[in-house]
């Protein structure tokens, strides 16, 4: 369960990171006027240093006081709260910002947490494959046994390249030859068996 705060007319949804008037209206404010405005409602009543504001702003970074500034500024525009009298954010001098609104916290119910719940089942539920995918993906397999058994075919009943006739001119190019039937002349006479 997570807390929403509600002010004035304002709703702040820190797990949304959203801020929304009552009447469901979302009100546009940047990521560091977000998280300003985040750190001052969770300390309403209390005084928030500068330097405290702008650790949890700029955790990593050092900016000048003009950064921080700047962004109440643009916090108090987005709220409405630019008269003379601030009714949310003011300034306490020389040592920070105070968030005076009335703050009233509210744990988000068991319904809300069952919908997100099967929000995020429904989005983590696996996807069909398309089925022209599978189609396709089917006939590739297919094809791949295909020509692995034509290469294994070939491969056990090919045939060696038949020999070329060559002719023995030569006693030399007779005694290469490895024969088990005798050579025999022209009358017939028997010579060797190589």
């Amino acid at each position: 369960m997570h807390p929403t705060y509600t002010f004035d007319a304002f709703e702040l949804d820190p797990a949304r990171r959203s801020l929304m008037r009552t009447s469901g209206e979302p009100v546009p404010l940047g990521g560091k006027a977000f998280d300003a405005l985040l750190c001052l409602v969770e300390h309403a009543g209390d005084v928030v240093t500068r330097d405290t504001l702008s650790q949890a702003l700029w955790p990593t970074t050092v900016v000048e006081d003009n950064n921080l500034t700047q962004t109440i500024q643009g916090l108090r525009r987005a709220l409405g709260d630019t008269g003379p009298r601030h009714r949310y954010i003011v300034t306490v001098p020389r040592r920070g910002y105070q968030f005076v609104a009335n703050v009233s916290v509210r744990l988000a119910t068991n319904a809300v947490t069952r919908r997100e719940a099967a929000l995020a089942g429904r989005a983590q539920a696996p996807r069909r494959a398309h089925p022209v995918l599978l189609i396709a993906g089917a006939i590739s397999i297919a094809l791949n046994v295909l020509l692995f058994a034509l290469i294994a075919f070939w491969s056990i009943h090919r045939s060696d390249p038949p020999l070329r006739a060559a002719a023995v001119t030569a006693p030399a190019a007779a005694a290469r030859v490895k024969s088990a039937w005798p050579i025999v002349e022209r009358d017939k006479r028997e010579l060797s068996t190589l």
